[in-house]
Parts: structure tokens; sequence; C-alpha cells
């Protein structure tokens, strides 16, 4: 996984205004921002975006609520096989989770099946239990050891297998080792305790035995209390065989099973006026849904007839000022005409009081005319160039206001859609298939429901279903989506992306146009021809050398000249800046005038469809009539049949009742058989232990269970003297397992050892059986990893995470490390050493930096990343 980018909305202190960062890149990039500027807060955003459900209510999802108690809403763009992918996740209120394809917006899964997905591309056996302590480290965290969790270090132990192999030794080991487990499991609990099977078999038959040996020996005790026991056993099961007693629980059961039947006759009955009540309801609903969109439609129409009647003032403000534009504009043009006269005759005094400067001047003259006109054309090629460019991107502002108003159309019923959107998902057996039916149509998978459908569940009836989405609202959606692709054609773009920056080149083009017309216009006023002409008058100049003495004489002096000249040019500059602004506001005035008339259009086109949906207005009041009388009628007879069904519900018990009674006179019955069962066998039992005691032969049988006691005590004390051989062996296995550990992690401490070395050199780590770093050795020199500095542990924490990412990415499951002010104790030295390797790891992985130290971070040499807001469409 690549992440490209992150948007967050209704998050902590950042509600509609929101927070996004875009393209993200590969590599390495840096997010430096003072504090309380939402860099831990877009940490946060990631973990649970990733890692908890859309449903989820717990204290993660709870910290990321705003103040206004608006529902968080995440965005995330990343790449991940080759392709660019997009989930989108609410919480709280309205929750909802999408995976889309991030080109074309193609949803791809919904809710659970979108968070199964990412939790399985992450590598996670379940929610937040991805390799995030591995890869990420948190704010104040920084000096603590990565915690892979269960599905992180299985993820990391079957990336190292593929690299360490099959080990035999190892292997035979292993399988020792899980075989006297297995034996010892089977005999002995954790804590070695005995454990059902042949262990506990015979501790419980020695038990057995001193048992019955106590209880011969109480039998032999005993015999009068038996006696006593028989005489009190007689005297109950006379009792309970009384066939009066009998007879009554017989009695009594009999009436309740008649009783039952017939409440279960009365209640199919019931069954009947309770499905009548329910199409009463359904008709009644039906009707008040009519009633309430025939409203809404009036409104509608009022609505639209109340703007229609504004237009006309609208127009006709704007053709006055049309009009007295057009006034001003001529008046503009006829004295820009005169100083333009002006301005050329001032122009001409003073080119000749140019010429009749020396040959000299008259050479610089022709040289910088020369370069003038080069200028100009170099200038007027590039125009036409650019309109030519300006011909094929059709893209203006108000083209695309109108892209962008059909997209908010779009997003806006789609937002309407999801807030209501009612689904229906089968769960059918073959049986059902073809049968269970939705308006007509076979179900086959999950459906958005809209308007009023009917399921049909075969012979068992059906469903009446009211959906709070019209089907006007989907088919609003629909034809919106249509204009909206249509206008994309038409214009040639792609998105609304594309047509933003289609439109930014056009007014790019557009200013370069001006810009370049302006240059031309001060260089060439009259043209390149023009100059041309003054520059073959300038080389004739040059032949004659120098005008004639009369020309001269009539000439005023030549800074006089140039004065008025620059006068009068200022002059028609000024006027012509005038026009233009004239010229601007009567094309807006005329570009708002037809706006109107095309919105003119677009209100009497809507108020045609709506009166051809409910008819005129004359027809209005008797239609909502009919619909509320309807209303009326159908809820007096549901009110009578509700009457009906109670005075049924009263005539008879309720169905519980009923079969609660039988259930009890059979339970007393049986009760008073299983109470006389119980004497019988135990009556049984006394004279059977009272046999036994007068034949005089337990003696005998007290010798035999004492041998058998001396036989089991002797099996015991081998069978405890093997599970203790079987602890030693376990012991001694897992010694040897811990020698193979080692070789199991070289793959990480092969990627570690290359940035260890550009931090600390001839310096090495041991990694323990949890993927924590535990012993540092530099030289001759030996530590455990907490009795280390501050700065130390914290530089091999994050050194250590990036070995790790490296791994996983040469294994092709590829994970951003993310590191949010995690370097806070290096001193200046080692900072730039740390950042040495991580720009290094940086090569193969994404490694995004988080800080408020911008001063600091200022040599790591990465991409600066943006915090934007991302504000709501209003």
């Amino acid at each position: 996984m690549r992440i490209t980018a992150i948007r967050l909305r209704n998050v902590r202190r950042f509600d509609r205004d929101g927070l996004v960062i875009e393209n993200i890149p590969p590599g390495l990039s840096m997010l430096a921002e003072p504090n309380e500027f939402g860099k831990s807060t877009l940490f946060d955003v990631l973990r649970v975006v990733l890692f908890e459900k859309h449903s989820a209510k717990g204290a993660n999802v709870r910290r990321l609520a705003s103040a206004s108690g608006s529902a968080p809403f995440i965005e995330l763009d990343f790449i991940a096989n080759k392709k660019e992918y997009r989930i989108r996740k609410q919480f709280l209120r309205s929750s909802f989770a999408e995976l889309l394809h991030a080109d074309t917006g193609e949803k791809l899964l919904a809710d659970g099946e979108a968070h199964d997905w990412i939790i399985d591309l992450i590598g996670a056996s379940k929610a937040g239990d991805g390799p995030t302590g591995l890869l990420w480290v948190e704010q104040g965290s920084s000096m603590a050891p990565p915690e892979a969790g269960d599905s992180g270090k299985t993820l990391l132990a079957s990336l190292l297998e593929q690299e360490v192999g099959e080990v035999t030794g190892g292997e035979r080991a292993r399988l020792i080792l899980k075989k006297v487990q297995d034996e010892l499991s089977g005999l002995i609990t954790k804590t070695g305790q005995p454990k059902t099977g042949r262990y506990k078999s015979l501790i419980s038959n020695l038990s057995d035995v001193n048992d019955s040996i106590t209880e011969i020996q109480s039998k032999l005790s005993s015999a009068e209390n038996l006696l006593i026991e028989l005489d009190q056993l007689t005297q109950s099961i006379k009792v309970l065989e009384n066939p009066e007693q009998i007879n009554r629980f017989e009695s009594e059961l009999e009436k309740a099973r008649v009783r039952l039947i017939e409440t279960e006759k009365a209640h199919d009955l019931l069954s009947v006026s309770y499905d009548r009540l329910e199409d009463k309801n359904a008709e009644v609903n039906r009707y008040k849904k009519d009633l309430e969109n025939f409203q809404n439609q009036t409104m509608d129409a009022n609505t639209l007839i109340k703007k229609l009647e504004t237009i006309p003032l609208e127009k006709s403000d704007y053709e006055n000022r049309i009009e007295k534009l057009n006034f001003e504009l001529s008046q503009l043009r006829s004295k820009e005409e005169q100083i333009k006269n002006e301005r050329e005759e001032t122009e001409k005094i003073a080119r000749l009081c140019r010429e009749a400067q020396k040959g000299e001047l008259a050479q610089k003259n022709a040289e910088s005319l020369n370069k003038t006109i080069k200028d100009a054309e170099r200038i007027q090629q590039k125009l036409i160039e650019l309109k030519g460019q300006l011909n094929l991107n059709q893209v203006s502002i108000a083209v695309l206001d109108k892209i962008k108003t059909a997209n908010f159309e779009i997003e806006k019923i789609r937002e309407r859609l999801s807030a209501d959107s009612t689904t229906i998902t089968p769960y059918l057996t073959t049986l059902g298939e073809n049968i269970v039916t939705l308006d007509g149509k076979a179900i086959t998978e999950k459906i958005d429901l809209s308007g009023s459908q009917v399921l049909n569940l075969g012979e068992y009836g059906k469903i009446s279903i009211d959906s709070s989405i019209p089907n006007e609202l989907k088919n609003d959606y629909e034809n919106t989506r249509l204009i909206f692709e249509d206008l994309l054609s038409t214009y040639n773009v792609l998105s609304i992306k594309d047509a933003e920056q289609k439109s930014m080149e056009r007014r790019e083009i557009e200013n370069n146009i001006v810009k370049l017309q302006t240059q031309l216009d001060q260089l060439a006023p009259k043209g390149i021809p023009h100059l041309k002409e003054l520059y073959e008058a300038e080389c004739a100049i040059l032949k004659n050398e120098l005008l004639s003495d009369e020309v001269i004489a009539k000439l005023p002096e030549s800074v006089v000249a140039e004065q008025n000249w620059e006068y009068a040019r200022k002059n028609y500059d000024n006027i012509r800046d005038s026009v233009n602004k004239v010229e601007i506001n009567h094309s807006e005035a005329r570009s708002k005038l037809n706006q109107l008339k095309l919105t003119q259009d677009q209100y009497n086109e809507q108020l045609k469809s709506v009166v051809t949906r409910i008819g005129d207005s004359n027809s209005w009041e008797n239609t909502t009539n009919e619909l509320m009388a309807k209303i009326e009628n159908l809820t007096l007879e549901k009110k009578k049949l509700e009457s009906e069904i109670e005075e049924k519900q009263n005539a008879f018990p309720t169905l519980e009742v009923a079969r609660d009674d039988v259930k009890r006179f059979e339970e007393s019955k049986e009760n008073n058989t299983k109470k006389l069962n119980g004497k019988k066998i135990r009556e049984a039992e006394v004279k059977r232990d009272l046999a036994a005691i007068s034949e005089k032969g337990l003696e005998e049988e007290l010798g035999n269970l004492t041998q058998q006691k001396v036989h089991f005590e002797k099996q015991l004390s081998s069978l405890e003297s093997h599970v203790a051989a079987l602890q030693l062996l376990e012991s001694s296995l897992l010694d040897a397992q811990k020698s193979l550990q080692e070789q199991f992690l070289k793959p990480v401490s092969n990627e570690l050892g290359p940035l260890l070395k550009i931090v600390f050199p001839n310096a090495e780590v041991s990694l323990g059986g949890n993927f924590n770093a535990e012993e540092f050795r530099r030289l001759e020199r030996v530590d455990t990893i907490d009795t280390l500095s501050g700065g130390t542990r914290e530089q091999i924490a994050v050194l250590t995470r990036l070995a790790f990412a490296q791994l996983m990415a040469k294994r092709g499951r590829e994970m951003p490390v993310i590191l949010d002010d995690a370097l806070v104790w290096c001193d200046d030295k080692r900072l730039e050493d740390v950042f040495r390797a991580i720009r290094s790891a940086a090569r193969d992985i994404q490694c995004i930096v988080l800080t408020c130290h911008e001063k600091g971070f200022s040599t790591l040499g990465a991409p600066v990343l943006e915090l934007q807001k991302w504000p709501q469409t209003p």
C-alpha cells in the first residue's frame, strides 16, 4: 500500500472546513507545521480509517468527534497492486464505508466487505491488529519497542520463513517439541495438574477404590438406617400410586387440551382479520404518501411562478443599463478618434524633429525601428499560435461553472440517497429462488429500495415496503449524471479536475494574449506595416542625411515636440482605458441578460413539466380534497376493523395461556410419575443394599479393594516419573529452539545492518523473539536496550521500523512508515546521520515524517506536504 492523499471533515476542530493533503509522493515526504496544527490528528485518522469499522463507536472513534457533533468523515487514496483505490468511511452517525476506483469513482465494495478488504490488504487478522506498531511511531512513544500484535507476528514470521527456508535440525526439534508438548498436554494442565486421560483415570480409579472401601465400611454400620428408610419409601409409594390422584391429573389435562384446540381455531380466524387490517394500514399510508407528493409538487410549481414573475423586471433593468452603456461608448469612441488624430499629428511633428537630427541619430533610429519590427513580428507569430490553442480549448470560466454546478447537483442527490438509503439483502435457499420477488422481479443480490414496493413471498403472502427514497429522486440522479457526462464529452474533458486544469490553461492563454497584444500595441500602435514604413523613411533620411532647411525652420524645439507627443500619447492611452472599461461592462451586462433569458426558459420548462404531472392550478384543490377524503374513509374502516378484532380477542384467552395450561398439567402428571419411579428405584436400591449386608460377604470385597488400591498406587508412581521426564525434555528442547531464533531473525538483521552503520558505525543490534531490539553491541561493550540513553533508544527504534518496512516491501507487502515527531531526543550531529538513514530507506519504501520542528528538519531534504482546507460543498 502507498498513500497518495488524506482527506477529513468533521474531525475534532476541523468541522466543515475539513483538512486535506494531496499528491503524497511514493518515497520520502515531510509535513512540518507548528503544534496544534493537525499533524497528530492525521496520524489518528489514518489508524481509524484503516483499522476501525465504520460502525465502531469505541474510544479511538469517539476521540475524532467534532465540537459540532457532525459525523466524522475520512477519505484515503492509495495505490495497491499497481491500481489506484479510495476508501471512504463515515462514523458515529449515518455510518458507512465504501471502496472505489480512485480514477473512475466506480464503487467496488461497501460497508463490511470494504472494511474486510482493507484489513486483508494490510495483513491484519482482525480490526486494529495490523502491523501498526511495527511501522508507525506515534508522538510520545518513539522509544517504545515495536509491537507486532498477533497478526503482525504471523505476517512477519511467514515472510521470514521464505528467507530462512527449511532448517532440518530445527524442524526436527520443533516436531519433537510439539510431540512432547502434545503428550504433556494430554496428561497435565499448564499449571501441572492431572488432565483427563490415563493419568487422571488412575487417580480417579484410586479415588474410587478408596471411596468404595469407605462406602463398604459405612454400609456395614448403617443397616438400621436403611431399614428405617425402606419403611418411609413404602408409605410414600402407596400415596403416589393412589388412583384418585392419577385420574384427577388425566381429567384436568384433557380439559386443557380441548380449550387449546378451541383457542387455536379462534386465533386462526383472527389472523385473517389481522391481514385485512394490515392491508388497510398499507392503503392509508399509500394515499398519505400520494398526498404529500402532490402537495410538494404544487409548492414547487408556485415557487417557479413567483421566480418567473421577477425575471422580466431584472431583464428590463439590464436592457436599460445596456442602452446607457451604448450611449456612453458612442461618445467615448468619438472622443477617442479626435485624440487619436491629435496623437498622430504630434507624433508626425516629433518624428520630423528626430529626422532633423544628423545622420548618426538617423542611424540609431533606423536600428531601433528594425529591432522593434522584429520584436513585433515575433509577438505577432506568438499571438497566432496562442489563438490557435484558444480555439482548441473551449473550457471557459462559464463552462467550468456549468460543469461544477452539474457535479454539485450529483453530489447533493448522492448525499440524500446515501443518508436515506434502505437496502434489502436476500439470503434464500434453493426453494426460495425465483419465488421470492420484489415488484415481480426475482431477488438475486442486495437491492436499494425506493418508493412503494411489494415483496412477494410465494405461498406465504406479500410484504408491502414504503422506502423513504422516492423513485423520482433516483431518476433525478440518473438524469443529472447524464447531463454531467454530456458536458464532459462536449468540452472534451475527463473529470472536474481535468476541466479545472483546462480552464486554468485557457485563462493563462487569454492572459498571455492580452499581455502580448498590449506589447504589440505598444511596439506597433498602427501595425507592423506602419513600422516598416517608418523604417524605410529612416533609411531615406540616411540617404539624404538631413532635411531641408525650410522644413527644419518650421519645426519646434525637439524637446517641445517630444513633450507634446508624449502628452498626446498619454491622453490616447487614457481614453483607450475608458473605452475598454465601458466595453467590459457592456459585455458583462449582455452576458447577464442572456443568462436571465436562459434561466427564464429553464423555469418555463420546469413549470411545464410539473403542470404535465399534476394538472393546472384549477384542479389542485379538487385533487387534494379527493385524496384527503380517501384517507378519511380508509381510516374509519380501519378503526371499525380494529374494534372487531378487539371483541374477538376478549372472547378467548391468548394462545400462550392455553398452551401453558396444557404444559402445566402435563408436567404435573410427569412429575408425579417421575417421583413415583424415583421412590421405587430407591426402594430397590435399599433392598439390594440390605441383601448385600445380610449376605455377610462385604469383608471379602473389602480385601479385594485393598489389593486394587496397592496396584493403582504402583501404576500412578510410574506415570508420575514419566511426566517428570517429559517436562525435562521439553525444557531442553526450548533451550535449543532459542538458539535457532537468531538464524530466524537474520533477514531482519540484514535489513537493519546497513541503516545501523550510517548512524552507529561498528555497532550491532540483537533482536528478540517478539521482534524487539534487546542488546546493543559497540566495539567490546554489550548493553541492554533499557540501559541506553533516551536518544539512542529512540534512534534504534526508528531504524528498526525502517528495516521492517524494507523487508515487507521486498516480500510484496509494502506499508508506509509514519514518524510523528519521533526524533525529539536527537542531538544535531546524530540527527543528520538519522536523516541519511531515512533517505536511504526511502528509496524502497514510502516514509512520511510529521514534525513541529521545521527548522531542525530543514536539512532532511524531503518534499514538503501542504495542509489545505477541504470544505464541504455548500
